[in-house]
């Protein structure tokens, strides 16, 4: 069993290591590709936060956005 810190760090450093581009991606730093999903809540508290998301942001632009108007 995964807690809900273990799995963030599945998903995003230890992924990244896995396919040896810590350089660039895994984590939200200066110099790295990032792009981000934002979610309804805290992952760290309850990890099924992360299937309620809210906005994704890829390459600097808004992709999706719950709130926003048709």
């Amino acid at each position: 069993m995964f807690s809900p810190r273990d799995i963030i760090k599945i998903m995003g450093p230890n992924t990244a290591a896995a396919i040896d581009k810590s350089k660039d991606l895994g984590t939200l730093e200066p110099g790295k590709i990032a792009d981000i999903v934002v979610v309804d809540g805290d992952p760290l508290e309850d990890v099924f936060t992360l299937t309620r998301v809210v906005m994704t942001i890829k390459d600097g632009k808004v992709v999706f956005d719950k709130h926003a108007r048709k």
